[in-house]
């Protein structure tokens, strides 16, 4: 009966929560009329456009037009606004080459009354834009000759912010954050500790200390040496534009954290990016890089301890692979970005899934563990419900077999479903991926082939060699009946690799291989998948000719481990040099306001985001300490001289130089754990 209750109230729980979620990230139309007017003089009329951006980009159906008939005095434009949260907004002031003079922006209400004025100084070239003159009284823009579509962009946060208020949206404010992040904090220290439990019962904990210790201190040592606060690709959108600027200027609505990126809705990290910034003062991407190495240090040690727990040599030498695999920067693209924190997320709390759904033994508080770590799981990235997902299958098979805790088994899955179908439902299609998906079987087959073999060649043999040990310990569970937790584990951990190759190999078909290392965090899980199932088998052969087929493969995926984290190493130290080129460019324009440096070598796909970003007051006060000492130098910036490093930045730069001194702990540590093994 308690079990019953822990579950229904479970559920409410989770359903609730999500249900907040959704609401809040769909918040849309309320009946308040706004409207951005402009005063513009086209002398052959124009149709002018805005066009909105809700966080999914630019399309043409989010717009709103309004026509100017020819003539050479000033006249004004009223655009309506829509009634929920922009994300960017893109001013088409014609639709040819002519000049246009523009005289006035202003916020409006429904009865004309102004509530905010914009700067024009504000408005910057967009697209076929060759000049912006300010002129007494406004600005004049110049479309570049035989112009089709020229556009432009001003700064969105006075608009932002005036919305906000004339719409009374609710406020995410510092308790809102602080709530957020002990109510991430907390599930997710729970998903861990219930996994860890659940699948390697009396736990070698000396052993799994030095694990953590030595991937931990190897990945704080690589960020000492490679890593850079200058902020990089989605981070300027993502992190500066939708929440960062909101939440420093007081006007973040509740959407922005859950609207997707993409196919995804990061909860989890837009959390840790808005928790460490209002605790430090500033906005580093080191803290969150901290915070990436921590969580897959944890993986690495949920993983390592399952197999030191059977105390068998297999599991010893699987562990050891896997340490010294993640240890090394083979994915140096996630490990040197702040905002992959999904990413070490989405990994994470799948194997935390996976590994409660192996537990010998199923209790009440295995239910709550269950329900902590598909929930999390779901705010990370967007195959967060496949782990839920294949841990429903572990349950129902062992349901099959374990007739003595059948019941329980069965309470198990229904919450790793409820959890998965809640999952679904939160699911989005990003349109601006369509157009990349695989169009035919070749395409989808050489990207899915590539996954399948890594770390070894993208050849079909050696994926059959990468997954045969998980195919036969499938086969043995089979016809046994029965299985141990390292069994159970790589059953699902494989299970959740073959989903994560087949959708990379339709929706990502084009990245590969060979593929970006920010892939190989994902795509390590089918490695994890043969090496955990190796183990396995090693630990039930009678025969040399038994052990050929796991020994041969543990070897193989070891060495293309470590291949990988050598090559990474060389990529990391490659990263570095071309993220100082751009910090620099990025400080020089913080200096002097010349732009060209940073519109030539960019840390985003063009500079004209960077730039406005970098101009934006709302994100000059929370920009790392260096970047406002440069700021400083510029005229009216003064007040950011004496600007120093918050703490949660000096505390991060101290455990990076202590980086080493950790691993060589966490070294003594596992050599103290193998001496009583063996002793043992």
């Amino acid at each position: 009966m308690s079990v019953t209750r822990a579950l229904h109230r479970g559920g409410i729980f989770a359903a609730c929560f999500c249900l907040l979620a959704v609401a809040a990230g769909n918040a849309t139309e309320r009946r308040h009329p706004l409207f951005l007017e402009i005063d513009l003089t086209v002398e052959r009329g124009a149709t002018v456009a805005i066009r909105f951006d809700f966080g999914d980009g630019i399309w043409n159906e989010n717009s709103s037009v309004a026509t100017l008939p020819p003539g050479t005095t000033t006249q004004t434009a009223r655009l309506a606004l829509p009634s929920r949260p922009i994300r960017g907004l893109r001013l088409d002031p014609t639709g040819d080459d002519q000049l246009v003079m523009i005289t006035a922006m202003r916020l409006t209400d429904g009865r004309g009354h102004a509530l905010r004025s914009l700067d024009l100084r504000s408005i910057r070239p967009m697209n076929q834009i060759e000049s912006i003159v300010p002129e007494s009284g406004g600005v004049r823009v110049r479309p570049v000759a035989k112009a089709e579509n020229p556009s432009l962009r001003i700064d969105l946060g006075p608009l932002q912010q005036g919305m906000h208020d004339a719409l009374q949206w609710p406020t995410v404010g510092n308790r809102a954050v602080v709530l957020l992040a002990l109510l991430f904090g907390g599930l997710g220290a729970w998903a861990l500790f219930g996994a860890t439990r659940a699948a390697a019962g009396p736990s070698p904990w000396l052993g799994g200390l030095g694990i953590f210790c030595i991937v931990f201190g190897a990945r704080l040592c690589w960020l000492n040496l490679f890593s850079r606060s200058v902020p990089f690709w989605d981070e300027w959108e993502g992190d500066a534009l939708y929440i960062l600027i909101p939440f420093n200027g007081g006007f973040l609505d509740w959407g922005a954290l859950i609207m997707p990126q993409w196919e995804h809705r990061i909860l989890l990290t837009r959390t840790i990016t808005l928790f460490g910034t209002l605790v430090n003062g500033e906005w580093d991407p080191r803290v969150a890089m901290t915070v990436s190495a921590a969580m897959f240090a944890l993986t690495t040690t949920l993983l390592g301890i399952v197999l030191l727990a059977t105390r068998q040599r297999g599991g010893l030498v699987a562990a050891g692979i896997l340490t010294v695999a993640a240890a090394l920067p083979y994915d140096f693209n996630n490990l040197l970005w702040g905002g992959q924190t999904q990413m070490y997320g989405l990994v994470l709390f799948a194997v935390c899934c996976l590994g409660i759904a192996s537990t010998p033994e199923v209790t009440a508080g295995t239910y709550a563990a269950a329900g902590a770590a598909g929930l999390v799981s779901l705010f990370t990235m967007g195959a967060g419900p496949v782990g839920s997902g294949c841990a429903v299958g572990i349950c129902l098979v062992r349901s099959g077999f374990e007739r003595a805790q059948r019941r329980r088994l069965l309470g198990l899955a229904a919450v790793f479903c409820g959890v998965a179908l809640v999952g679904v439902c939160l699911h989005v299609s990003s349109r601006a991926h369509v157009g990349f998906y695989a169009r035919n079987f070749g395409q989808f087959q050489k990207a899915f082939t590539g996954i399948l073999a890594w770390p070894l060649p993208p050849w079909i043999g050696f994926g059959a060699l990468v997954w045969l040990p998980w195919a036969v310990n499938g086969v043995s569970i089979l016809r046994r009946r029965e299985a141990n937790a390292v069994e159970w584990l790589a059953v699902g951990l494989g299970a959740w690799a073959a989903v994560d190759a087949i959708a990379l190999g339709y929706a990502r078909q084009y990245e590969g291989p060979p593929f970006d290392s920010r892939f190989f965090t994902p795509i390590s899980v089918g490695a994890w998948a043969s090496l955990l199932s190796s183990a396995a088998l090693l630990g039930r052969s009678r025969s040399r000719r038994a052990a050929a087929l796991p020994l041969v493969a543990t070897v193989a995926v070891g060495i293309g481990l470590i291949c990988y984290g050598i090559v990474g190493l060389k990529g990391a130290g490659e990263s570095r040099v071309d993220r100082e080129d751009r910090e620099r460019r990025v400080r020089l324009f913080l200096a002097t306001g010349n732009p060209t440096p940073v519109m030539e070598k960019p840390t985003h796909t063009n500079g004209e985001p960077v730039i406005d970003r970098l101009e934006s007051p709302l994100l000059q006060t929370i920009l790392p300490a260096a970047f406002r000492r440069e700021l400083a130098a510029r005229p009216g910036h003064s007040a950011l001289a004496s600007a120093a490093a918050g703490p949660v930045t000096t505390a991060t730069r101290t455990l990076m130089k202590l980086g080493p001194l950790i691993a060589l702990l966490g070294l003594a540590a596992m050599g103290l754990h193998v001496r009583r093994s063996f002793a043992a």
